[in-house]
């Protein structure tokens, strides 16, 4: 059936065989794609270099203030047989505006939100400016061979190193600055090193 003007359907939209799809643009350049028992596929046709697909959630209003939410991604499964908890969304990705949108600003936080008993709750958000936060008592970043900064407040920084020898060497920070060092080579010990002072083996 070929339709040369807009469509409008009440109901339901059926395509009912695997592997079903909807194209997109004057070349049908953009298809999604049933793929069978697992879920859709988005993508863009166009075989040429730097060609992949884009999906962007948009919102409509007009006067982005601190806080309002940009768009979010949520997870659940709503058909869990035990109910209560087990329903409701179990992890969602919020974006966050940080301020009052500007032609200079569009400052945005991402909040990851997951659950454990219940609503799903922020547990990391990272910001515009690229600093973290987290709200549980672990926190690990990098690999071995790398160093990872933590700060936990104003003024304070926390880094986190693998190598006591070569790490204390180029170590240099502010009067607040504490190092910590697991020292892989030197059969797993922990020192603590602070701004002008000896290295300290703790455990």
């Amino acid at each position: 059936v070929g339709i040369a003007k807009d469509l409008v359907v009440g109901d339901d939209i059926l395509l009912k065989s695997d592997s079903g799809a909807i194209q997109f643009g004057a070349d049908s350049e953009i298809t999604l794609t049933h793929s069978a028992d697992a879920g859709l596929l988005l993508k863009h046709a166009n075989t040429a270099d730097d060609k992949y697909p884009v999906l962007t959630l948009q919102t409509g209003d007009t006067d982005i203030a601190t806080d309002d939410i940009l768009g979010k991604i949520q997870f659940q499964a709503p058909d869990e047989a035990t109910g209560t908890d087990a329903q409701v969304i179990g992890a969602s990705i919020w974006a966050y505006s940080e301020g009052n949108f500007a032609a200079d600003n569009n400052a945005t936080s991402l909040s990851f939100q997951l659950g454990s008993s219940g609503t799903a709750a922020e547990k990391l958000r990272i910001f515009s400016d690229g600093d973290i936060t987290s709200t549980g008592s672990r926190f690990k970043l990098g690999a071995a061979g790398s160093r990872t900064v933590i700060s936990p407040g104003t003024g304070v920084t926390v880094t986190l190193a693998d190598d006591a020898s070569t790490d204390i060497a180029g170590y240099s920070g502010s009067s607040s600055a504490i190092l910590l060092i697991y020292d892989a080579g030197g059969g797993g010990a922990v020192y603590y090193h602070t701004y002008q002072s000896t290295t300290t083996k703790i455990a």
